[in-house]
């Protein structure tokens, strides 16, 4: 009998592994080349490294449990490490092609329209307007398996030259997951970040009062999708600011959906803990962007330093899974000491580090002086044992290549 590894023990796993395992695939581990994922576990399942799992396991099967978007590159790393192709699997039927993760089955979904994109070229996305969810989303999966279909044929779409757009295996079109876009009646953020691109009347000046109640939305989902079909990332101002907050959580838990929780920490939620002790909450994104009060104060608006930081310790301490991003703004938070300091308080926590800049000024390239910071901040996650990524796709292309060299 065939002995399954999952291979990959990332966000995505974490979100996906309850559904894989209904559906009848069951694991006898999971395996990573990142060392920190070794010795853990994600759900009852433990988390070692490759060999020691094919040596544990010799009549295994090998399946994929990254994203799609990296299929092809974990493919062929598995192949020179000496994995045999016939045993790399995939969990989903895939064709070889030119594919993207966001298009092709994590739209965002607003009040009244699902974007079809969600690269923040917002001049460029495509979106469909409904009234009915399932109306909705059969206009979504029409739209987007039209520009996949003329990617194929090289017709010109509005993915052209997009860093997202890549060749590799990709399953069929389909949702896996909705990121909750910003305007339902309620949304807010108490920030006041100096790169936030919402105007001065969105969130700024009170919370939104002409959008559709989000709890309405997620109760229509709730009816729409079984109990472990989605994933949801909340990228709506600040959930913990809501009133319904916990009702949201509350709806999420029983549905067994996993989560990707953009937030600012700066209210602390028990049943956000609670999320994490299931398993529910996959990632928490944060943005720091600073290593001292004063900095912080300058970039986010908000004297809040030291809450985020204890309220980051506390979803630290209960397991999450925390990834603490760099948004570099020149002249602010370009500076030896907030880099040493985030850097300091990231070890503390233990957690993966993101670096990016303002994805609204890509027009712009970083300052000399920025891109020596970006290769301070890099150096030191590395030299305190910290997995250190960037979002290429924010920076200017030219700067995309310097930041590459940091990295490798």
């Amino acid at each position: 009998m065939k002995e399954n590894i999952f291979y990959g023990a990332g966000e995505y796993a974490r979100q996906n592994y309850r559904r894989w395992i209904t559906e009848g695939l069951t694991p006898c581990c999971f395996a990573d080349r990142d060392q920190k994922k070794h010795n853990t576990k994600i759900g009852d399942y433990n988390v070692i490294p490759l060999r020691q799992a094919i040596e544990s396991y010799p009549n295994y099967a090998m399946y994929l449990t990254v994203s799609s978007h990296n299929y092809l590159d974990v493919y062929d790393e598995l192949v020179r490490d000496g994995v045999e192709q016939e045993r790399i699997k995939f969990i989903e039927p895939v064709e070889r092609r030119l594919g993207c993760n966001v298009l092709e089955g994590s739209p965002q979904i607003m009040s009244s329209r699902i974007i079809v994109c969600c690269v923040p070229e917002r001049s460029k996305c495509v979106s469909v307007d409904y009234d009915n969810l399932s109306e909705g989303i059969n206009s979504y999966y029409a739209v987007a398996d039209d520009i996949i279909k003329k990617i194929q044929v090289g017709e010109s779409t509005a993915c052209d030259g997009c860093v997202l757009l890549k060749d590799g295996f990709w399953k069929s079109l389909q949702i896996r997951s909705f990121m909750i876009g910003g305007d339902y009646e309620g949304d807010y953020c108490n920030f006041k970040c100096v790169y936030c691109n919402m105007p001065q009347t969105h969130y700024r000046n009170g919370r939104i009062k002409d959008g559709r109640p989000l709890l309405d939305l997620i109760h229509e989902l709730a009816n729409y999708f079984d109990n472990g079909a989605i994933g949801l990332n909340f990228a709506n101002g600040e959930l913990t600011t809501r009133h319904d907050c916990d009702e949201i959580l509350e709806v999420v838990q029983l549905k067994q959906w996993p989560i990707h929780l953009t937030t600012n920490a700066s209210i602390y939620k028990e049943k956000i803990c609670n999320l994490v002790k299931s398993g529910l909450l996959s990632a928490m994104l944060v943005s720091l962007d600073a290593g001292t009060p004063e900095t912080f104060y300058k970039v986010r608006g908000v004297n809040m330093f030291h809450k985020v930081v204890e309220n980051l310790s506390k979803y630290a301490s209960a397991g999450a899974n925390i990834v603490l991003k760099y948004i570099i703004v020149d002249g602010i938070n370009d500076n030896d000491e907030d880099i040493v300091k985030f850097v300091e308080i990231a070890a503390m926590l233990n957690v993966t580090c993101w670096l990016s800049v303002d994805i609204h000024n890509r027009t712009n390239r970083l300052s000399e002086y920025a891109l020596v910071a970006a290769n301070k901040l890099i150096k030191s996650c590395k030299a305190h044992g910290l997995n250190v990524y960037c979002l290429y796709e924010n920076f200017h292309i030219l700067d995309r290549k310097i930041i590459e060299s940091f990295i490798c």
